[in-house]
Formats: structure tokens, sequence, C-alpha cells
């Protein structure tokens, strides 16, 4: 299952009773060995901190990056099985963008065809960090384009119905017109850290603000949020706090990690999302992205982000729409 041997080498038993001796956690036995393995490892996190997963596996053949560690997918007795990480929390609730990748790791294991050129995901109901179930059906495999359709279940209930097309970007072949330009921003070197919105940054078990970089201009209205009358715009250059190399995996992730630009001129509570549609155009590189994002219309508590995402090269990577629910916060005393 392409995990490193001590996991799934003659050491796996051992390891399982080291854990279970050391950290006083149990495995779920209805779960299949390997999502057993990191439900423990989970139950670890939760006991102190965050669990920093190199020293302990290597997923995908890959150097340990948390990303993929917390996106791991297992197939085994004809479904797919995954573990919620806290790591990814905003408040208590994981962030849309990460449950997304984790849809899109079961739905790369079903598809003939390398990229998710495409993907919508309708937000039922957010689940607790844990173990959860990924159904997923090919609607139809062609030469060009798959689609494939799935729900993420968690305690026995769907959160999430998703749709998704792929195809082989590195090979098509086609006209090419485009209007879109990427905001003239300086390069990261010469802008300031984000000022996290204290409704995220504040919130008990919010966990995104430490798993990136991000870095704002100078005169970037977002981290002047008191001043009236600036437009519901965010434009940020985003990195993995672990440096992990950014591809076509981590993009939904990206496209969803930053504060909602709505913040720049409301103060809000919570802001869950209600749909998040994706469009990949490019296989990025590198480790800086950077992102804009707008929002034109707050009507009756509802709201859209649109998003574009570009490599450090200023190349558009991929574009993005979500519609969400402003909760505005309470008010103590």
């Amino acid at each position: 299952m392409m995990y490193s041997t001590v996991l799934l080498g003659p050491l796996r038993f051992r390891h399982n009773i080291w854990l279970h001796q050391k950290f006083q956690v149990h495995a779920n036995h209805s779960l299949p060995n390997e999502c057993r393995i990191l439900h423990i490892l989970l139950a670890k996190q939760r006991l102190d901190g965050h669990l920093t997963p190199a020293s302990l596996a290597s997923p995908n053949g890959g150097d340990g990056y948390l990303f993929d560690f917390d996106t791991k997918v297992v197939d085994q007795y004809g479904s797919y099985h995954a573990l919620i990480s806290p790591n990814w929390n905003i408040g208590k609730k994981p962030n849309g963008g990460y449950l997304m990748a984790i849809l899109n790791r079961a739905f790369q294991k079903e598809s003939d065809k390398p990229h998710c050129l495409s993907i919508t995901a309708h937000y039922l109901r957010s689940p607790d960090p844990g173990p959860c179930e990924l159904d997923v059906v090919v609607e139809k495999a062609g030469k060009t384009i798959t689609n494939v359709s799935g729900r993420l279940i968690s305690e026995g209930k769907t959160s999430i119905v998703a749709l998704a097309t792929y195809g082989d970007l590195e090979n098509m072949v086609g006209l090419n017109r485009q209007s879109a330009k990427a905001p003239e921003v300086d390069p990261p070197s010469l802008c300031e850290e984000l000022n996290w919105p204290d409704t995220i940054a504040g919130a008990v078990g919010s966990q995104m603000p430490h798993r990136f970089e991000m870095r704002v201009p100078k005169d970037s209205p977002f981290n002047n949020r008191k001043a009236s009358g600036t437009q519901a715009k965010l434009a940020v250059w985003m990195r993995f706090a672990d440096d992990r190399p950014i591809d076509a995996d981590s993009v939904p992730l990206f496209l969803d990690s930053a504060p909602p630009a709505i913040m720049a001129v409301v103060q809000a509570g919570w802001i869950p999302t209600i749909d998040l549609t994706i469009h990949l155009r490019k296989v990025p590189t590198g480790n800086w992205v950077l992102g804009l994002f707008a929002t034109d219309t707050l009507i009756n508590g509802l709201l859209e982000e649109d998003g574009t995402l570009w490599d450090e090269d200023l190349n558009l990577i991929a574009t993005s729409r979500q519609q969400a629910m402003l909760l505005v916060p309470e008010k103590s005393g």
C-alpha cells in the first residue's frame, strides 16, 4: 500500500503495541489494518498536540510531508478509508478544502487519468476529526475525460457529495486564450505576514494558521480590516509551512486555505462552505502560489467567493467559486 516498512513491514505489529503501551491509545479494530495504524497515530496527535509523521511514515513514497500523511487513503475490502486529522481544523472542525483533498485521493485511485480538471463538492454537514469512509463511483471513463462521483461518510452520515472530472493536463492539446491577469503584488520576500482574523486564529482548536506561511503586500487592506470602504479582496502568497512543493493534489486545499475575503470588510464569526467548485488549468510547480480571492455579493447572509491561483512565474494554475454562509459572532454580555 505504498507505506514505509515502519508501518507495513515486519515491525507493524510491534509498532502497534509500542504505541498502545506508550500512549495508552486503542485502535478501532473494525477498520482495515492500515487505517487502524493511522487511527492510533491520530489519537496520539490528540494527546500531545501534533505528530510529525516523517519519523514514523513516508506516505506515497515521499518525504513524510504532513499534507500527504493526513490525506492518506486506504483501499481495502472493496471500499476506501481515511482519517480526518485535526491538523487542518478551523476551530474544532476540518477545513473544507482539506476534506476535498481527501476525496480527490480516493477519486484518483478509481480514475484512469492523473489530474482532477474539475471538482464540485456540496457540504451537507461538517464531520469531526476521525475515521471516514469514501464511496466512489466511476460514472464514465472516456478517451479524454473520466467522470467520478463520491461521498465522504463520517459516523454513518454523509458529510460531502462530490462530482469530479479527470484528464491529463500535461498531454492535452488545444487552443489557448486567457484574459485573466495575475494581481500586481510584490514577491513574498517584500511582503508582510498575514494578520489572521481572531475568529480563526483565536478559535479553540484552530490549526490552519500553523500549516502555512502566508504573506500579503504591505498596503493590503486585509491587514487593516478596521478601514471603512475597502473591497472584500485578498491577494496573498501562500506555501506549506513544512516546505512541501505545490502540486495538483494540494490545489483544492490552497483555494480554500486563506481567510475569507469578506473578512476584510465585515466582522464575521463562522463562515461555513455550502458548495465549492475548483477548475485546474495547469499542473503547478515550486513552493509559493499567489492567490486572489474576492467577494462581490453578500445577500441574506449568503456570499460567493471567487478565487484564482497563480504559480511563482505568474502562470494561472486554477480557479474556484464557492458559496458560503456568513454567521455574525455573538456579542458577549
